[in-house]
């Protein structure tokens, strides 16, 4: 099957600016993926829909929340405990506990 993924232009615009990543991981519902921003001490959360109803099978990335908090200082390791919480290692200090918002929640 070939997968295809589908990304709006802001996406694209945000995945740009992260710059060095160290670490990417799905959450346990597979809907989102949240990746590592090691120089700009950010996480990105991408919001993932799945469009299996034509040929092409595309994964839809039309959405994000992007984190940034003093607690994170080289975020380089990333472990969902469950879909709305995430913990971030950081090289330059311990670990971070971020309670994420729900899908949808962010206006743009």
């Amino acid at each position: 099957m070939n997968i295809k993924p589908v990304f709006s232009d802001e996406v694209c615009r945000k995945l740009a600016g992260l710059g060095r990543t160290e670490d990417v991981k799905f959450s346990p519902d597979g809907r989102r993926l949240a990746i590592a921003g090691f120089n700009c001490n950010k996480i990105l959360i991408l919001e993932l829909d799945c469009d299996f109803t034509d040929i092409h099978k595309n994964v839809v990335i039309s959405d994000f929340v992007e984190i940034s908090s003093l607690s994170l200082k080289n975020p380089h390791g990333l472990a969902f405990l469950d879909d709305k919480t995430l913990i971030v290692a950081n090289r330059k200090g311990g670990a971070s506990v971020l309670r994420l918002p729900p899908r949808g929640a962010v206006k743009r």
